[in-house]
């Protein structure tokens, strides 16, 4: 439970203080106190205590302490000794497969533009192992999943994950993400990301009416959001320190998170977002700069405002809601499209009606005609 005022955070029954900025010694006195909490709560296999951790400043702290929680978090095996640079026992089946793989050729192209995502300090030699090592997981986790089906930003998400731990173990918690909280990104279609997409706009409409109603006349859609929501932001965040910390809060939390996530970013930037021509052109080119531009996002608040929001808007319930649009509207277009048909059928009866009795009818009108003419000559003549 997050207290605002005194930025509390309660686990277990224990207060977990959040950082403050008074100085760096505070902050070094917080994050070796939190590292500890967490600590204790692997030890305990707390798994509730650990993903209220996650909500509080700085997430799980450390890299070493964050592998650790993802995978408790995934029910996945975290082996810290595990070196070896194989990502399954049957390793020895990826080289002949992987390039027969559907999926190969566009996502080598997509890892191959991974280039700004790595740190400076990776070397290029290690760069491209990395990229190497991208490529086989990706295609391992799709051949093991055959119902799942790769979407471009995919990448992005699990280079994060391999970026911070080797690539057995990224293997193992791409997999557990990929067919838990990723699972309807990776579906044939995109129809259920795109409705899910819409719930921005249903918690937008309830938030604030203004910046609503701006959205909505500029027409910008939600196509703006895909990239965020899809990669967890890792597409579009450069600072690597931000990206990790939104996938604690992303893996500790219900899956429409980042969709949250994306309203508590456009609240944010609403006085900005107000001053942008209402037209979709402008709107668009504003709203996707937003995390590029925005160097330095205030993630520890924007990750209050997002639990803040699912509070209000319980994930489940913000669901069931959005179905319920989605069937009201399937339910109008029924009835326009039973109408359409409607009328259609009269349109098309009445051709067949005129088709099977043209001969009658050019036969009435003829004599019609005829009649007409001699009644004519016959009182004029």
């Amino acid at each position: 439970m997050i207290d605002n005022k005194k930025d509390v955070i309660m686990v277990n029954g224990e207060p977990v203080m959040a950082k403050t900025n008074k100085n760096h010694d505070d902050d070094i006195l917080f994050t070796e106190f939190k590292a500890n909490q967490i600590k204790k709560y692997l030890q305990q296999n707390d798994r509730l205590a650990l993903k209220t951790l996650a909500c509080s400043n700085g997430g799980f702290v450390t890299n070493k302490l964050r592998v650790k929680v993802w995978c408790r978090l995934a029910y996945v095996d975290n082996d810290d000794d595990d070196d070896n640079d194989d990502i399954s026992d049957d390793q020895n089946d990826i080289p002949d497969n992987i390039q027969r793989n559907d999926n190969y050729r566009q996502v080598i192209l997509d890892v191959e533009r991974s280039l700004k995502r790595f740190p400076p300090s990776v070397e290029e030699v290690q760069r491209i192992a990395y990229q190497d090592k991208l490529t086989e997981i990706i295609i391992r986790i799709l051949d093991h999943n055959p119902d799942m089906y790769y979407y471009q930003g995919y990448h992005d998400v699990c280079l994060t994950f391999l970026l911070v731990m080797n690539e057995h173990q990224a293997f193992r918690l791409i997999n557990a993400i990929s067919r838990s909280h990723l699972r309807f990104y990776m579906e044939r279609t995109m129809n259920t990301t795109s409705n899910l997409l819409e719930i921005i706009y249903l918690i937008i409409r309830d938030e604030d009416d203004e910046l609503h109603d701006h959205l909505i006349r500029s027409e910008v859609g939600t196509i703006f959001s895909l990239s965020w929501v899809i990669t967890w932001f890792s597409h579009v965040l450069n600072d690597l320190d931000d990206i990790l910390r939104l996938f604690d809060l992303f893996i500790s939390t219900h899956y429409l998170m980042p969709i949250y996530m994306t309203v508590a970013i456009l609240m944010w930037k609403k006085s900005d977002i107000l001053l942008v021509d209402c037209d979709m052109a402008s709107m668009h080119k504003f709203l996707t700069a937003i995390p590029i531009e925005n160097s330095s996002l205030p993630i520890d608040r924007l990750v209050r405002d997002t639990l803040e929001l699912s509070v209000r808007y319980p994930p489940e319930d913000t669901l069931e809601r959005q179905k319920q649009i989605e069937t009201n509207a399937l339910n109008d277009d029924d009835d326009h499209h039973h109408r359409n048909d409607h009328g259609q059928s009269i349109i098309k009866f009445s051709i067949q009606f005129l088709r099977r009795n043209i001969f009658s009818f050019t036969f009435i009108g003829f004599i019609s005609i005829m009649i007409h003419q001699f009644c004519y000559d016959y009182l004029y003549s």
